[in-house]
């Protein structure tokens, strides 16, 4: 989604792709300001 946007894509298109309407995609950008969250990791000592 986050590629498509900065592409430039519409959010009826973006939608489309994705099975949603685009005001649930316009609310999941908005909730972000437009910027990819970052990758979520774990810290190795949590995972043992």
């Amino acid at each position: 989604m986050w590629e498509r946007w900065q592409k430039g894509d519409s959010m009826h298109a973006i939608g489309e792709a994705f099975d949603r309407y685009h005001g649930s995609v316009s609310n999941i950008l908005a909730q972000n300001g437009g910027i990819c969250p970052a990758v979520r990791k774990r810290a190795p000592v949590s995972l043992t």
